[in-house]
This record gives C-alpha cells, sequence and structure tokens, in this order.
C-alpha cells in the first residue's frame, strides 16, 4: 500500500501537537506532509506538500477550516478533510458534511478516535487510488484495443451498413479515432492475393522474414531462434499471421493525402477503404487508382506478393460504404476476364442487377440499358423476331404465368423471348391455374442456361441442369408445372434452331409429336429423360453443323473491338454486340481463339498503342486516351505488361 501525506492545521500549538503524537503513521501508512496555524497558511503549504488527508480545526483566525475546506477541495479534489473541534461546535461543523469531509472527531482528542477517523480517510484514499487505476487500466487496454476495435467495426458495416444513419457512422469513427472520419469522399478496395506462396511458401516466407527482422534487422536472430523451435504446422500459422502483417502495414505506408483502412476478410483477402479530404471526386478516384498502382508493384517487389484489386467508385457519405464493398468484390470477382490483369475498375465491368445506383458505365451500356427506352425497344423487337421466327402452336400470345414471375430484365439483345415468343402449349392445360405457392422460373435466365450447356457443357452438366429445375427438393413440383417448363425449354432449343438456319424436325420428331409425347409421360424420370437427351441431340447437331453461331460471335466481338476500342468498353459493352451476356460471350470467344474478351481488346489496344507511338508525336497521356485509357498510369502499367517496357523505353527504343 502507497503513503499518503497528512497535513494537521490548528492554531492552538498545544492541540497540533497532541494530535500530532496521536496519529499512528507506521501503521496506517502515512507521511507527515507538514503543519499550519490557520486555513490561509495551510492552502499555501497544500500548493507545494500536496497532502491526501487534511486533519482540521475549524475555530481559526485568519480563515476558519470550513473555508479552508471550500477553497482546497476546489484546488485539489481527491483531498480528505478530517474536522475536529470542541462539543459546542458540533452544529457549526454539519456544514462540512455538505462538502464531503469524510470524519468529525471532538476534542479532548482521544487516540482510538483519531486512528479511527483517518483509518477512514485512509481507505476512501486507497478505493479512490484503485479506481483510478482501474480506470487508467482499462483506458490503456482499449487504446491497445482501438485497431482491433477499428476492424471489427469495419466488418461490422461492410455487409450491409447495420441500422447506424450518417452522423452514428461518423461519430463510432472518430471515438475510434479513425483519421479523417470527417472525410469528403470514399472508395473501397478489394485485394486478393494469388502468390502460391502466401501465407507460408516462398512469398509468404519472405513477407514474414520482412516483419520478424524489422528495422535494419533488429530481432531477426529471436525470430528465427522462435521459428526453428516451432512445428511445421505452427511455423506456418506464425508465418501466414506475420505475411498477412507485413501486407498491411506496407499498403498504409503507400497512403499520402488520404487515409486507408485495411481489413483482412480471409487469409488471402483484403479490403481497404480509403478516406479522402479531396471535394473533387474524380481527383479522388485518380488517387485510388495511384494508390493501387503504387501497392501492386510495391507487394510485387518487396514482399513477392502478386495481387489483384478491384475499385469501387467513390462516394461521399459514410452509409456508402456497403456499397461502395460490394462494387469493389464485384470488381474484383471479374479478373475470370481478365486472365492476369492486376487492376479492374469497377466502372469498366458494367452495372449489375442490384449493385446500386453509383457505378459508372459507358454510353454504350447505357443506350440498351433494362428499363430504358433504348432497352424496351431493343427488348421488343427481339421478341417480336423470335414470335416471326417460329412461334408455338396456334401461335397464341400467352405465357405460363409463373414462366417470367419475380425475374430481373434479361441483359440487353439477350436473346428474342419475350411475351410473344411463347405459344400455348395445347393440350397440357390453362398455365394461368399454376399454384401460386410453386416456384417460378425465369424464361430469360432459363435461355442463358440452356445456350451455355448447348455450346459449352457435356452429358453430366446437362443431366444436372434438367434436375436442377425438375427435382422438387423440399417442395413437390406439379404435372403441370413441370409439363410448361419441358415446354419452354424445348421451345427455347427450336428457336436456337432456327436462328442458326437449321430445322428442328432433322433433329427430333415433328413438333405436333412433342406436344403429344410431353401430354403423354406419366412419370417425372420418363420426362426428365426425355429432355435430356433432346438438349444432347440439339447439341450434337450444332456441332455437327459446323458451329456457325460461335463464329458469328467471334466475329461479332472482333468487330466490336475494332469499331470501340478507344471508348471505355466493358465486357458487357462486347457481349451485348453478339447478343449475349458476359460470361457466355467470354466462354464462347476463348474456347474459339484462346483468349479471353479481356486480354483481346487489351491486346488490341497495345498494338494500337505501338502504331502511335511509334508513328505519331502524341504524348504517352493523348496516346492513352485514342486507345481507351481515361488515366495514364493505368495505360502505362497495361503497357508495360504487354510489351516488357514503358511507353517511352518502346518510343525511344530504334525500329528494326
Amino acid at each position: 500500500m502507497r503513503k499518503y501525506r497528512l497535513m494537521v492545521v490548528d492554531d492552538n500549538n498545544r492541540d497540533r501537537r497532541v494530535a500530532r503524537d496521536m496519529i499512528p503513521f507506521g501503521e496506517l501508512g502515512l507521511e507527515a506532509a507538514g503543519e499550519a496555524t490557520d486555513g490561509l497558511e495551510a492552502l499555501e503549504l497544500a500548493g507545494s506538500a500536496r497532502p491526501d488527508i487534511v486533519l482540521s480545526d475549524i475555530r481559526m483566525p485568519v480563515m476558519d477550516g470550513i473555508e479552508m475546506a471550500r477553497e482546497l477541495s476546489a484546488r485539489q479534489p481527491g483531498a480528505k478533510i478530517v474536522f475536529m473541534s470542541s462539543y459546542d461546535e458540533f452544529a457549526f461543523a454539519k456544514s462540512a458534511i455538505d462538502m464531503s469531509v469524510c470524519a468529525y472527531i471532538l476534542k479532548p482528542l482521544n487516540p482510538a478516535e483519531v486512528a479511527a477517523a483517518l483509518r477512514k480517510a485512509v481507505e476512501l484514499c486507497e478505493g479512490e487510488r484503485r479506481r483510478a487505476a482501474e480506470a487508467e487500466a482499462l483506458a490503456a487496454q482499449l487504446e491497445q484495443s482501438l485497431p482491433l476495435l477499428r476492424e471489427e467495426f469495419f466488418k461490422e458495416i461492410l455487409p450491409a451498413g447495420g441500422s447506424l444513419s450518417e452522423g452514428e457512422m461518423r461519430s463510432r469513427m472518430s471515438f475510434l479515432r479513425i483519421p479523417d472520419a470527417d472525410f469528403r469522399h470514399v472508395a473501397a478496395l478489394s485485394m486478393s492475393v494469388r502468390a502460391p506462396g502466401h501465407g507460408g511458401g516462398p512469398a509468404g516466407s519472405a513477407a514474414a522474414g520482412a516483419v520478424a527482422a524489422g528495422p535494419a534487422g533488429a530481432g531477426s536472430a529471436d525470430a528465427s531462434s522462435d521459428a526453428g523451435a516451432m512445428a511445421p504446422a505452427a511455423r506456418q500459422i506464425r508465418d501466414s499471421y506475420l505475411s498477412s502483417l507485413s501486407i498491411v502495414n506496407l499498403l498504409l505506408s503507400l497512403a499520402r493525402g488520404f487515409t486507408a483502412q485495411v481489413i483482412r476478410n480471409a487469409e488471402r483477402e483484403y479490403a481497404i477503404l480509403l478516406f479522402f479530404r479531396e471535394p473533387d471526386p474524380s481527383a479522388c478516384a485518380d488517387m485510388a487508382l495511384e494508390f493501387v498502382m503504387e501497392a501492386y508493384e510495391r507487394l510485387l517487389d518487396r514482399l513477392g506478393v502478386s495481387a489483384v484489386f478491384g475499385i469501387s467508385a467513390v462516394a461521399a457519405r459514410a452509409t456508402d460504404i456497403p456499397l461502395l464493398r460490394r462494387q469493389s468484390e464485384q470488381a474484383v470477382n471479374t479478373r475470370f476476364y481478365s486472365n492476369g490483369n492486376p487492376v479492374i475498375l469497377y466502372s469498366e465491368i458494367g452495372r449489375s442487377a442490384g449493385s446500386g445506383q453509383m457505378g459508372r458505365t459507358s454510353q454504350a451500356s447505357q443506350a440498351g440499358a433494362p428499363g430504358t427506352a433504348a432497352g424496351r425497344a431493343a427488348g421488343a423487337g427481339a421478341s417480336g423476331r423470335a414470335a416471326q421466327a417460329g412461334a408455338g402452336p396456334a401461335g397464341a400470345a400467352r405465357r405460363p404465368a409463373a414462366a417470367g414471375a419475380a425475374c430481373e430484365a434479361p441483359p440487353d439483345g439477350l436473346g428474342g423471348f419475350g411475351e410473344a415468343a411463347l405459344g400455348d402449349p395445347g393440350g397440357l392445360g390453362d398455365p394461368d391455374g399454376l399454384d401460386d405457392s410453386e416456384e417460378a422460373f425465369c424464361l430469360p435466365d432459363l435461355q442463358r442456361e440452356i445456350d451455355e450447356h448447348v455450346f459449352m457443357g457435356d452429358a453430366d452438366s446437362i443431366d444436372a441442369f434438367v434436375g436442377k429445375y425438375m427435382d422438387g427438393g423440399a417442395r413437390a413440383r406439379s404435372e403441370t408445372y413441370l409439363k410448361c417448363l419441358s415446354y419452354s425449354i424445348v421451345h427455347v432449343l427450336q428457336l436456337m434452331l432456327i436462328q442458326k438456319g437449321l430445322s428442328f424436325r432433322d433433329v427430333i420428331d415433328s413438333e405436333a409429336a412433342i406436344w403429344a409425347k410431353l401430354s403423354a409421360f406419366e412419370t417425372i424420370l420418363d420426362l426428365r429423360q426425355w429432355l435430356k437427351n433432346i438438349i444432347l441431340a440439339v447439341k450434337g447437331h450444332i456441332e455437327d453443323c459446323g458451329g456457325g453461331r460461335r463464329a458469328e460471335v467471334v466475329a461479332a466481338i472482333k468487330d466490336a473491338v475494332a469499331a470501340h476500342y478507344m471508348e471505355p468498353l466493358n465486357v458487357s459493352d462486347i457481349a451485348r454486340c453478339a447478343y449475349l451476356g458476359p460470361k457466355q460471350a467470354n466462354a464462347i470467344f476463348r474456347k474459339a481463339v484462346g483468349s479471353t474478351i479481356f486480354d483481346y481488346l487489351m491486346s488490341y489496344r497495345m498494338e494500337m498503342a505501338k502504331r502511335l507511338l511509334k508513328g505519331s508525336g502524341d504524348k504517352v497521356a493523348v496516346v492513352a486516351e485514342k486507345v481507351g485509357y481515361a488515366n495514364k498510369s493505368h495505360f502505362s502499367l497495361m503497357f508495360r505488361r504487354y510489351a516488357g517496357m514503358t511507353p517511352y523505353e518502346y518510343r525511344s527504343r530504334p525500329v528494326m
């Protein structure tokens, strides 16, 4: 227990000496802090002696004990006051209770009463000291936990934002002492580490070594010693954490002119939030891109870590952070198209359903966007063409009620299936009589899946596709539902053949026979096997006839790239020219040409850039803009990856 300082105040020398002699200093853990003869002298002495406890008389000249206690409580709130006075002053001294005086003892003094009163004061001091120490320890613990609390906060709001308002989110950020909590704009990045060594291999070990060594190799001997004593599994876990820490530290060191927050979502997945005070959102977007370019190069050069980045749009509200996060995830997940491109902008992949209203899209994608006048016109034209090409029996313009329920608008130009493309499958019962509780199927989605399986599938994938729609799972399908579904699939196959100039009768029975078979099937197993066989037959017939549709798709994609490479083009824009979705168009193109649409577009742009660099005096920034890159740094990184040198080096190299 620490010692507490005690001051004695009394104008009577004898009473002051008696009081001092009665105090059990050693037993109570007290030490003398001086003596005073009146309240004013006590206040002057307290300024330097800083007593914890004051044993004071009440009736004194110059300044009495009551006034001194009031003044001392204001100057030194923690000091404890014990009054001693004659019996006839008791009523006067009762006012001291209002000043939190801890004890009152009567003269003449009794040693036991003095000891009891001072023990009470010591206990109060000790309790306050203990509470202050606990509060200090908690504050220190909170300070140490701030990085974890910040990460937990962002992990909480990134998926959906929770129920926090804009003001509440910014207040929470300010409490957590997140720099730039009063930001003007924010952007989200998703980073996926793809180095084979990350988390324990060569690259992971190198990164772990960088952290373990510290500045100038400090602590490397201890780290090596610890690592040598670890079991292989434990060492791998340790290296994974150290590697992650080195990546986070490197990323944070690159944030200049703005603040970065890095959140590790999984072993190789990171979310990065950039907070800007810059009022111009375009300038913020450029800073985000520059940050990513530098991060990509530094991670590779310093740590041997290769990464892919997805970059969101820029927003001004904290409540937009979850949406920005989804945009960046959507961008990084399209690395399937890029085949190695390390930086993917959300604005370059187009806007997907449910991704929000903040992504920037090119004029080409807006021209036929679902819901716009152009999009509705394109859809209506496609539906009309489908109806004229080969509508179902009787040409009735009706369809099963469930066929389009709760369906998102299809991508522009996808197929030709509007309401007029479906006829009444006579003999199957009233399609409007479907049970409303049954799960709806979406015709445009159905067409996309059939297209994929006819062009890219095999017997197993086709069987899985049919089973997906035929198997009831927790809810059995009705006979009417299954036959309406089968009719829709057959009709899609029929139109697919007509678009290629092929006859349905060359594959299976006449159209009338198909409807008769559909009505006659009595078991789901028979219907499922028959439907699988029809899809396989159509697939084989198209392949035997030379795959004309594939050649058309490839030609349409190449023409679109040649005509629009200088524009802010994305995969969705290009696929739309072939009346396909981006995933399907990319698969067909890659199978035929050997590269993805994204890589073909980049190669085409780079070859055109080479011509401009050698054949014109344009600055590199102008060349970048002419081949479709709004940002010179982005263009320079792509050119170096493609040509093995910078645009400046290529321009200065002699023509061979």
